[in-house]
């Protein structure tokens, strides 16, 4: 499987030295990066989205209770802050043009 390849496993996710790590049904783990906030979920059994960053670590998009709707993501990306900091500047400067 190639790095940056879309990932969907199932498994029980635990706490280690190494950091969070998903125990997969059937044999095998993956380390789980970037996942968030994990609170409550560690012991139970839970789904992860991300991608493959290397032989066995998956970058986290999204991690929640198996058998559960996946949740809504919530994350805004760079290129959607970059354009509301420049539509905000952009008001700014109308504003001050026509009252100054």
């Amino acid at each position: 499987m190639p790095l940056n390849t879309p990932v969907h496993v199932v498994g029980i996710l635990v706490r280690e030295a190494s950091g969070l790590v998903l125990r997969v049904d059937g044999g095998g783990y993956w380390q789980v990066h970037q996942a968030g906030k994990v609170h409550g979920l560690i012991g139970q059994h839970v789904e992860v989205v991300g991608y493959r960053i290397g032989f066995n670590d998956i970058a986290c998009d999204c991690i929640w209770r198996a058998g559960e709707p996946q949740p809504r993501s919530r994350k805004f990306g760079a290129g959607f802050l970059i354009l509301a900091v420049v539509i905000a500047i952009g008001l700014a400067a109308s504003l001050t043009g026509w009252l100054g």
